[in-house]
């Protein structure tokens, strides 16, 4: 493919500059590729297909479109060509800006919430991304006369931070957790690729301490990218231990091809914190552009006392913000994933779109370093892990049980109920979610367990009848039966009546 880039155009040194320039993702852009096609034909044999382009979110240039559509759609034209197609559809960059009124409008709305924390840049962003065409320094503009003490809080808290370099796309993929909302019930984890410093995944659930939760977020993207990575990096937390054994089982992963003069690292890498760096500070930006929003929000409903960190008050924040939180999150990641990285000093990494340095990696001299998975392994796989909808269904059952008779159980009591009921789940998962959700039963439960004598000689040796009473001052009398050897219950009535012999007689004879 390189070569024969290479020769297409080796008459113009400006278009091979342009072509390191290429746009990976399509779907969205200044300029982007809509869903349907129109075919048009040139000559009289030869039929090129040509991909409509519309306004939208992210801002791709003529070079990158054009490179983007050779590269990936086999379509070659010129770029006085692609700017004629551009002119017909009258789509431009710099003509038919947007009224001044509805982006001062747009910003205004962005500040009310967590947009509040967002630089001038990312402001604009969301402006391409929202359909408007404007300026950066309009937006600069107007946010500084619109948010002046914003502006200068975010420009005295400039960090200036180590270079971090990375080889290949999918040769390390950095994954870690999120706390700083945790005490209000809303826990995140993440992960980002080491070369491009693309989001995989961001995900907010109730818990990130439970492995097969996280190891659930990585096989989704193991699934829709076909492959694995070369290598996780991440700390020693234990939601990362069992992750550790889910790879090292991993049989038939391999890479179709080695890098030169490299050395292929492990599955896993385990270090500290600074050392998982890509992610570590990653999530400093993610505090500047959301967290820190929702971090005051729950801040204020504590000192105004409506919210004391019990679990009700953590189980109210989840079912009001958890899916307005994950929608944040999700636009974060569509926001960060098509955004171009500026140049920083000493900077190392190659510079662009997350999403073109992860889908074109030949456009930066270097290859895809995806571990192919075939389905068959990926299902094999899938019933280790535990996705966040089979753990709100598994944790919603739990905690109806527990409004009721169920609050009496064991955990190994309400697995057997969870299995009863068609949820598949493993009893460790019930045994934590019991002790998160009802910690006060668990704790009298384990206070109370007896130890008896051991009684076993076979079974059918002897039968234990007797009546239950507790109930028969209200007109409920129960009386049952339990085999001696096997603990089967052999009957268990209730009447009117347990002190008539011939009704326990009747039992016996049924």
């Amino acid at each position: 493919m390189s070569d024969k880039i290479a020769s297409y155009y080796s008459t113009s040194r400006k278009t091979i500059k342009l072509y390191k320039k290429v746009a990976l993702e399509i779907i969205f852009g200044t300029m982007v590729v809509n869903a349907w096609v129109m075919q048009k034909k040139f000559g009289t044999d030869n039929s090129v297909t040509i991909l409509q382009f519309r306004e939208s979110e992210v801002g791709f240039n003529l070079s990158e479109i054009k490179a983007f559509l050779m590269l990936r759609h086999d379509i070659l034209i010129s770029e006085r060509q692609l700017k004629r197609y551009l002119k017909q559809l009258n789509l431009y960059r710099r003509k038919n800006y947007t009224d001044l009124r509805i982006i001062s409008d747009f910003i205004d709305q962005q500040i009310l919430g967590s947009g509040s924390l967002h630089g001038y840049r990312w402001m604009h962003l969301e402006c391409l991304q929202n359909g408007s065409v404007v300026k950066m320094n309009t937006v600069r503009r107007l946010l500084k006369k619109k948010d002046p003490e914003g502006v200068e809080l975010r420009s005295r808290n400039r960090l200036r931070r180590r270079a971090y370099h990375n080889k290949l796309p999918n040769y390390m993929w950095h994954v870690d957790s999120y706390d700083k909302l945790k005490p209000y019930g809303i826990a995140i984890n993440g992960c980002v690729d080491g070369f491009s410093r693309r989001i995989m995944w961001l995900r907010a659930a109730k818990s990130n301490n439970n492995p097969r939760i996280i190891a659930g977020y990585y096989i989704e993207s193991v699934e829709t990218l076909g492959g694995s990575p070369q290598t996780l990096r991440r700390d020693m937390g234990t939601e990362n231990c069992w992750k550790a054994g889910f790879l090292m089982r991993k049989t038939g992963w391999k890479s179709k091809e080695k890098i030169p003069n490299t050395n292929i690292l492990p599955a896993h890498l385990y270090g500290t914190s600074p050392h998982n760096q890509r992610i570590e500070s990653w999530w400093s930006i993610l505090r500047k552009h959301n967290s820190q929003y929702w971090m005051n929000t729950f801040e204020q409903l504590k000192d105004d006392n409506f919210c004391n960190g019990t679990d009700l008050d953590k189980a109210l924040i989840q079912l009001c913000f958890m899916e307005i939180i994950q929608g944040e999150l999700d636009e974060i990641i569509h926001e960060w994933n098509n955004h171009r990285i500026s140049n920083s000093r000493n900077n190392r990494a190659p510079l662009g779109k997350p999403n073109v340095l992860f889908n074109v990696p030949e456009l930066y001299y270097t290859h895809d370093y995806l571990v192919e998975v075939t389905n068959r392994e990926i299902e094999t796989r899938r019933s280790e892990c535990l996705f966040v909808q089979d753990i709100t269904i598994i944790s919603d059952f739990i905690d109806q049980q527990i409004l009721g008779s169920g609050s009496l159980h064991e955990y190994r009591w309400m697995h057997l109920k969870c299995l009863q009921n068609g949820l598949v789940v493993k009893m460790n998962t019930v045994r934590r979610l019991l002790k998160e959700k009802d910690p006060e039963g668990v704790e009298l439960r384990s206070r109370n367990r007896l130890r008896r004598r051991a009684y076993n000689k076979g079974p059918n040796y002897m039968w234990h009848v007797d009546s239950y009473d507790k109930l028969k001052p209200y007109g409920i009398a129960i009386n049952g039966c339990v085999d001696g050897f096997s603990r089967r219950i052999m009957w268990l009535g209730a009447a009117k009546s347990n002190n008539n012999p011939r009704i326990i007689a009747g039992y016996y004879i049924e």
